[in-house]
């Protein structure tokens, strides 16, 4: 049996389903961005709306094509060095963690983000979907860089084999 290649790059439903799971979140806080936008969403309360919207479609449209990325993590965790596809999902749960621990003990240090310092005070069940967010957003970003450097690799070896040609053919113009 011949798989074709999907069109849909590995990544792509994992940052989509990230991304829409953070605007639904934050859409209040993207829609307050004066400094961006000025006046866009203050005059029309339908701003936050859209936000909400685009971040509704964008994780719809992840979650409708997620198979593509859990088949590629899924070759990936298989491989002899498949741990170290892991490390975007360490980093973010070091990143939570140190968060937390850090906020809960010292006072001094206030979260800049109203929405996530909120969600620390209210407690863990608040933080699950940034979690998840973070989680999704962290992997699908570690996907498709894996797809970009691959396909800069195969370009620099096409590259390096055109010059070895150019240099041999100019060889032996020079050799006669």
């Amino acid at each position: 049996m011949i798989v074709a290649e999907s069109r849909i790059p590995p990544g792509a439903s994992l940052l989509l389903i990230g991304s829409g799971l953070y605007w639904i979140l934050s859409s209040q806080l993207i829609s307050s961005f004066t400094v961006l936008t000025p006046g866009l969403f203050q005059a029309d309360q339908l701003g936050g709306s859209l936000i909400t919207v685009v971040g509704v479609v964008s994780a719809t449209v992840g979650l409708w094509i997620v198979k593509v990325d859990f088949d590629e993590l899924r070759a990936l965790f298989s491989r002899v060095d498949g741990w170290i596809f892991t490390v975007p999902l360490a980093l973010v749960a070091a990143d939570v963690y140190l968060t937390l621990i850090v906020l809960s003990t010292n006072s001094q240090i206030v979260e800049l983000n109203p929405f996530v310092s909120s969600a620390i005070s209210i407690g863990a069940a608040a933080l699950i979907p940034f979690i998840i967010s973070y989680l999704a957003l962290s992997q699908g970003l570690g996907l498709f860089m894996l797809r970009v450097g691959s396909y800069l690799f195969r370009s620099l070896e096409v590259l390096q084999i055109s010059s070895i040609r150019l240099h041999l053919r100019s060889s032996r113009f020079w050799t006669g």
